[in-house]
């Protein structure tokens, strides 16, 4: 023994929690993660391999047509949409100023413009592509609340001399009106839209995805915090930006697919030869 204490070879070995812990917590981090992430907006979409063509070209969003009965929604969706499309960084974008003196030049509107006009107009624009789109529907939650159509049909009128008629009428029109005041449903956001890209030299669709969310929907609740359905509910403006994100995204995750299915192929090719 030199100065020290003697080792005694008997003594129980400490054994560090360390790499227990840290085998745990890779378990339990990739658990933890996959329940905090939001779930990806399951939107309808189509892509096609040779989208490739144009990207990072230039693409003009041009103004969307509004079948929606609502006034101005074409305007602040095609906005909102080409914001959310330029975030995804696939493409050079058309100033939409450009895009709007055009159309004040040419007086052009975009409710009679055919797939040819938007195409020539595209062109005018040095793109290499078109985003075409139609808001198919936009509602306020400040509206009267809806009614169900035909849900308990009035009954018809019956001759004044037959009492026993008149009654049944009165109390059949008196439960119909009370089960459809109970049935009347508060109303909530809407909001429609489909959208494709369109090559301006082809005339070929590239893309073209479409989907229609209410407020209230579970799919589209669950994506979000539940502070923030209100929101989902009553803003239509909020939910308009939620829709346009995922339909950018839905082009951005389907290209993402289509080119790991496209390096599979090569490295499978690769490992024939």
């Amino acid at each position: 023994m030199i100065n020290g204490a003697p080792s005694n070879p008997s003594s129980p070995r400490s054994h560090s929690p360390r790499p227990f812990l840290l085998s745990f917590a890779a378990l339990l981090l990739p658990a933890l993660s996959s329940c905090l992430s939001i779930p990806r907006a399951d939107t309808p979409a189509f892509v096609s391999p040779k989208i490739a063509r144009v990207l990072h070209a230039p693409v003009a969003v041009l103004p969307f047509k509004n079948s929606s009965g609502t006034l101005g929604a074409d305007y602040l969706f095609t906005d909102e949409f080409n914001l959310r499309l330029g975030q995804t960084g696939l493409f050079r974008l058309v100033e939409r100023v450009r895009v709007r003196d055009l159309y004040r030049e040419q007086d052009l509107d975009p409710s009679r413009m055919s797939d040819t006009d938007a195409i020539h107009t595209g062109k005018m624009l040095g793109a290499k592509a078109v985003v075409l789109g139609t808001v198919t529907n936009y509602k306020s939650a400040n509206r009267p609340p809806e009614l169900p159509v035909d849900a308990f049909p009035v009954a018809p009128p019956t001759p004044a001399s037959d009492e026993d008629a008149v009654v049944a009428a009165a109390l059949a029109n008196a439960v119909g009106a009370l089960v459809t005041f109970l049935l009347m449903r508060e109303p909530v956001a809407e909001v429609g839209a489909t959208v494709r890209l369109v090559d301006t030299e082809t005339g070929e669709i590239y893309w073209q995805a479409r989907d229609d969310y209410r407020g209230d929907e579970e799919r589209v609740k669950k994506r979000f915090r539940r502070e923030e359905w209100p929101r989902l509910r009553k803003d239509v403006v909020y939910l308009a930006a939620v829709l346009a994100k995922d339909l950018a995204n839905s082009l951005a995750g389907e290209w993402k697919l289509l080119e790991e299915k496209e390096k599979d192929k090569r490295s499978l090719k690769e490992a024939e030869e």
